[in-house]
């Protein structure tokens, strides 16, 4: 019986019209060019919706309402439910032709699954007709696979989609289907209720039916009614039941079911002794057998011919007959082996290649851990170098700052001797002048805290700017002693500078002003000025100085400007910043620019 569903679906899956288009079309425009929204909407709710075609229609116009509202979100949303509608059935309806032709082919594996796709995309409401009928065709599927439990449940969920949005054509198919199946279940089966519930169903399904003009379901309760009589031995009512399945032979889309009527009315005959009515229902069985193309179907309509001629006593042509059932027979046979022997092969093919998907899969997996262990050891080791390379370049780096300590250490304590030695001189010179005695006191006590100062600076690796200007002030009192009081120390600091928490490298300014004392032009005027920014600090250093012969200048060249610039490159590597140091000449006055970077509370 899976012709049956096949050729009703077919007919199933159409879009029915939308007989209210023509006549809301004009009375919705005219509203909706007046602007007289509410009544536009209004005649639009009156619109059936009913079929796939008229919902589209319905959305259309609730679009061309929604843009008149100005509503741009509206109208996209009502545009994409006709687009997504009608997509959507359309993909389904092409599952189920799909299917169906599967089920033609014998395909009954593939043909589920393609029932089944059909079913996950008739999911709107206007596509009850669609999934009713996915189905329907998924009960003859299981039903030919011998799944005739699964098949029951088919035929269930397609009564109840029906039910729930009901229509003569859908009601019609689900109840004859169910009724078809439950019949097939009660046959290998004692239980009563399961031929009482088939029956119900069954004629339940007639009046559904004859309103649908589903013929082809029709005649398929109608054969069960002469399959019943014969079974009950009731020949008459089994002819009766006949004769209304030729009444509409014609809407029968299929010749093999009309092959099944003629077999029924040839059983009737012999069963009557009617044998030359036996034998024109035998041929007539033939024709439609041969003009359905089944090998079997032909073969059993040639044994019924070979056995009425049989009883007629034609041998001859009973023994033509019989030898053309064989060889129909043996065909089919022979198709049939070959049918299980390329299943076996196709089987025994999948499950091979499911065996070398399985294995790939496997070895997939080995090298996939395969990989991550390597790339694990690879991530060790590369963190183990890693890790040494860091400790060695820390160790390195540690013995590095040492060395520059030291360093600056050595710088400071050559920076010492020299500024020591240029006070030495100046007291020298005081000493040997007329009137010493009374100031010298004075100048060896300023002597001894300046060389106190120095010596303590010497184990610090920075001092406050406050120290270092005070030093530079002891130093320039000093010089007073050589140069008879023509020294004069001018400070200029910014508001913004706090000389008690910034901190300069030891020995910075003095030697530049005990430079600028030494090598500079009466009267003696220094002029440091000390500035900051976001991230340096700036001092400037400036002294006249008078034009000086080449070698004199050779001779007394002081060596202050290159131990700092050694100090402040240290001090970089050190800090890992970046100081400048700037000397330029001019015709009247010599200038100093330094910057440094802005150090607060290092302590050593």
């Amino acid at each position: 019986m899976v012709y049956v569903v096949a050729a009703v679906s077919l007919t199933a899956a159409d879009d029915c019209s939308c007989p209210s288009e023509e006549l809301s079309r004009t009375k919705i425009e005219r509203a909706l060019d007046e602007r007289r929204l509410a009544d536009a909407e209004r005649l639009i709710l009156s619109i059936d919706s009913a079929s796939t075609q008229c919902r589209a229609l319905r959305a259309k116009w609730f679009a061309a309402l929604a843009v008149k509202r100005y509503d741009g979100k509206e109208a996209k949303a009502q545009s994409a439910n006709i687009t997504t509608g009608i997509c959507r059935r359309l993909d389904a309806s092409r599952e189920l032709h799909a299917a169906q032709a599967q089920l033609l082919l014998n395909n009954y594996k593939e043909s589920a699954e393609l029932f089944l796709r059909s079913v996950s995309l008739a999911t709107l409401p206007d596509h009850a007709d669609l999934r009713v009928m996915s189905y329907v065709g998924l009960s003859a599927a299981y039903a030919e696979m011998a799944e005739r439990h699964r098949a029951v449940e088919a035929a269930r969920k397609a009564l109840d989609v029906a039910r729930q949005y009901p229509t003569d054509q859908s009601l019609g198919a689900a109840h004859n289907v169910l009724g078809s199946r439950l019949t097939q279940l009660s046959a290998n089966d004692t239980n009563v209720s399961l031929v009482h519930e088939g029956n119900l169903h069954l004629d339940s399904s007639v009046p559904y039916l004859r309103k649908a003009g589903l013929y082809q379901f029709l005649a398929n309760t109608y054969a069960i009614y002469v399959y019943r009589a014969l079974q009950q031995g009731d020949t008459i009512l089994a002819l009766a039941w006949c004769d209304s399945i030729l009444a509409f032979r014609e809407t029968i889309a299929f010749a093999s079911q009309r092959s099944q009527t003629f077999w029924f009315r040839h059983e009737i005959a012999m069963r009557q002794g009617r044998f030359p009515d036996a034998v024109r229902e035998a041929e007539n069985m033939i024709l439609e057998a041969d003009r359905a193309g089944f090998l079997l179907m032909q073969a059993n309509a040639r044994r019924c011919l070979a056995a009425a001629l049989e009883k007629m006593g034609d041998y001859q042509r009973a023994l033509h007959t019989q030898r053309d059932y064989e060889r129909l027979h043996d065909s089919a046979v022979n198709m049939e082996r070959l049918r299980t022997v390329t299943e076996l092969e196709e089987k025994y093919d999948q499950t091979q290649n499911e065996r070398t998907i399985e294995h790939q899969r496997t070895q997939a997996k080995l090298d996939n851990m395969r990989f991550w262990w390597i790339a694990a050891i690879a991530v060790v080791l590369l963190l183990a170098l890693t890790f040494t390379v860091v400790l060695i370049r820390q160790r390195s780096l540690i013995a590095r700052t040492r060395i520059l300590e030291a360093e600056q250490k050595l710088h400071r304590a050559r920076m010492n001797p020299h500024v020591l030695f240029n006070l030495i001189t100046s007291l020298q010179a005081k000493a040997l002048s007329e009137n010493p005695a009374s100031e010298m006191p004075r100048y060896l006590s300023s002597l001894a805290t300046l060389m106190r100062s120095t010596l303590e600076s010497t184990y610090l690796d920075t001092v406050t700017l406050h120290d270092e200007i005070e030093n530079v002030q002891r130093m320039v009192e000093l010089q007073r002693l050589r140069l008879d009081g023509e020294v004069k120390l001018d400070l200029h600091i910014d508001s913004d500078v706090d000389v008690t928490s910034l901190r300069v490298p030891p020995l910075l300014l003095q030697p530049l002003v005990e430079n600028a004392l030494e090598h500079g032009a009466a009267p003696y005027n220094v002029k440091v000025t000390v500035t900051r920014t976001e991230n340096h600090l700036h001092i400037v250093v400036v002294n006249a100085v008078q034009a000086t012969d080449e070698r004199k200048e050779h001779r007394h060249r002081s060596r202050a400007s290159d131990i700092l610039q050694d100090r402040l490159a240290l001090l970089d590597r050190l800090y890992n910043s970046t100081s400048t140091f700037y000397a330029e000449r001019s015709d009247t006055e010599y200038t100093v620019r330094i910057v440094l970077p802005i150090l607060e509370a290092q302590e050593s």
